[in-house]
């Protein structure tokens, strides 16, 4: 089986040999020529006489007639949680410089990306979640501590608040929206019911208790984030 070749064959099939200077590689291309377009005596084998069907710009550089940085090449990535490349994908030319800008909550991996050589971008174009200033709720079960509620964007915190306490206007649910969590979360204190009254424990207040001359155990109802039982 004939082997395809980009030079020219000698006379009788002998053997190949460059091209004769007129069949020369040009600087650049365009998409669609053909080897057999710019090197008319280019064929893939001494006999069958048919005509290579080569990328002439690769051609060229197996002949060492161009140089490897002439091989143009297009870069093309999608980017998510960007602005115009979620679905189309981002494209450039060898040298080319494109900017990706992110949604909002994200940020760019770099300013601007330049297409290489080797069909890559410099640096992989992508959008980055950003993280959001960590914060607290007092008197919650689990994010009490200085910076406990942490995250980077689209990240939520349920909060549970303690005995006692229920959330603000029932809202127990933060989300960072790449600077800040929001809404606020607090816990506040829910009043005993009548004729009770809070007691403390080593400095904390734990739950309701009857005063003196009355009668009754108030439990607190943890669905309901209400005081149950009078006294």
């Amino acid at each position: 089986k004939a082997t395809v070749s980009v030079l020219n064959w000698g006379p009788g099939g002998g053997a190949p040999h460059r091209p004769s200077p007129h069949h020369r590689c040009p600087a650049a291309v365009h998409a669609g020529e053909r080897a057999a377009d710019l090197m008319a005596g280019s064929i893939d084998g001494p006999r069958t006489g048919r005509r290579a069907r080569l990328d002439p710009v690769r051609a060229c550089a197996l002949l060492g007639l161009l140089a490897p940085s002439a091989l143009a090449q297009q870069c093309s990535v999608q980017v998510p949680n960007s602005l115009l490349y979620m679905v189309n994908p981002l494209t450039a030319a060898t040298g080319e410089v494109k900017i990706a800008a992110c949604n909002s909550g994200y940020e760019a991996a770099a300013a601007s990306y330049t297409c290489q050589a080797n069909g890559f971008f410099d640096t992989a174009p992508a959008c980055n979640a950003r993280t959001c200033t960590s914060t607290s709720v007092a008197d919650s079960t689990a994010f009490t501590g200085a910076n406990s509620i942490a995250g980077s964007t689209g990240v939520s915190r349920e909060v549970v608040c303690r005995t006692g306490y229920k959330c603000l206007n029932d809202v127990c649910t933060t989300t960072c929206n790449g600077d800040v969590f929001t809404p606020t979360v607090q816990c506040v204190e829910v009043p005993c019911p009548t004729n009770s009254e809070t007691t403390v424990s080593g400095g904390v207040e734990t739950q309701c208790a009857c005063r003196t001359n009355f009668l009754g155990t108030p439990a607190f109802d943890a669905a309901t984030r209400a005081w149950t039982h009078t006294c």
